[in-house]
């Protein structure tokens, strides 16, 4: 601003008009376009004729600033060092592409040459960017420096990918409307943004996140699995599957908790309470525990000695391995018990439990 109102001293002394009408472009702190539109366009107290002159003044300064501007940036361009980008991020030779499908970007005094796809890929990457499950939009950034991208550079590519045959996502194209800011674009597509961190948690995130979701939600809807709940003492093998057969329903449960639309969160809440209840009304023995008691050989027959436990499944579901939903309050080690074993459906044969195998091996406890 300071070089732009510079500029409109000289045209007024040019020109040999009073230089108090400088005073109109002299704001430090204001845009040019506001103070041209609030001291200008818009003041009542100016004639017409006035008016016009203020007018002509900044079309005249405008037009040398932006011939100033080209006249930097040709020579920045020509000083600049070439950086040698033989192949794109895929290694594909950049020789056998068109013109139309690369841009060069001048960034910190060198000239880097991009292939278009592989900055809309960076570019859709860093928008739809999060954390967790919260939305974190950022800049792309030039990825042999990881310097961020300038306005300029983003309009270029954004011109650029425009006049080419690839097409531009909805995330690039709202955030040029916002004209690239990104706190405005992180505020008014939050509720995409946020379905999109959803997408991303659950294809990102590992077995072990996963399962404590997956007990939490469980916890949460205990209601619907008739007091079930899920042991946290799994081996890792036991949590790979119970997490392979809940994840479609703990993706809905997220979106459903999560989402910004009303519609979409009323919609999922019913969708993971149908597809539970299906799961129950499927597999009513599921989670079921039947615990035996034996005695040892060497103690066979003898007074005062205590039991040992097994503790093995009933049920079989098809297609699941080892799980380990519980149902009921089991006693604990310390009453005699031994460690409660995750459910093996893989080796039982039949679906149902003998109820008064099953009434007496509780009693026996």
């Amino acid at each position: 601003m300071e070089l732009f109102r510079q500029l409109a001293a000289k045209v007024i002394e040019k020109r040999g008009l009073d230089r108090l009408l400088g005073l109109y472009f002299s704001m430090r702190d204001a845009d040019k376009f506001t103070t041209l539109e609030s001291l200008v366009l818009s003041n009542n107290f100016l004639d017409n004729e006035t008016r016009a002159c203020l007018v002509e003044i900044f079309i005249k300064t405008q037009r040398t600033y932006h011939g100033l501007g080209r006249l930097r940036a040709l020579y920045q361009w020509k000083k600049a060092r070439l950086c040698p980008t033989e192949t794109d991020l895929c290694m594909n030779p950049m020789d056998s592409f068109p013109e139309s499908q690369k841009v060069t970007l001048l960034q910190n005094g060198a000239r880097y040459c991009f292939r278009l796809t592989d900055l809309l890929n960076m570019w859709n990457t860093a928008l739809t960017k999060s954390q967790s499950l919260l939305p974190s939009p950022s800049i792309p950034s030039n990825p042999y420096t990881g310097v961020p991208f300038r306005k300029s550079h983003l309009y270029a590519i954004y011109f650029k990918l425009r006049w080419s045959t690839l097409s531009v996502s909805v995330y690039v194209q709202k955030f040029f409307e916002l004209n690239f800011n990104l706190r405005k674009f992180r505020y008014q597509a939050y509720p995409i943004l946020k379905e999109l961190a959803i997408d991303n948690y659950m294809a990102d995130s590992d077995t072990d996140t996963l399962f404590y979701d997956l007990i939490h939600m469980v916890e949460s809807m205990n209601h619907l699995l008739s007091k079930r709940h899920i042991s946290q003492d799994l081996p890792s093998e036991d949590r790979e599957s119970l997490v392979r057969v809940f994840k479609p329903i703990l993706h809905t449960y997220f979106r459903g908790r999560d989402s910004c639309n009303p519609l979409k969160k009323k919609h999922y809440k019913s969708l993971t309470k149908a597809s539970l209840r299906r799961f129950i009304a499927r597999y009513p023995m599921f989670g079921r525990r039947r615990v035996k008691a034996r005695r040892d050989s060497d103690s066979e027959g003898s007074t005062g000695s205590m039991p040992s436990l097994e503790s093995g499944s009933t049920g079989s579901m098809p297609g699941l391995e080892s799980l380990a939903i519980v149902e009921g309050n089991l006693p604990s080690s310390e009453d005699g018990m031994s460690r409660v074993q995750p459910i093996d459906l893989t080796g039982s044969d039949s679906d149902t439990i003998d109820e008064d195998e099953s009434d007496s091996i509780h009693s026996t406890s």
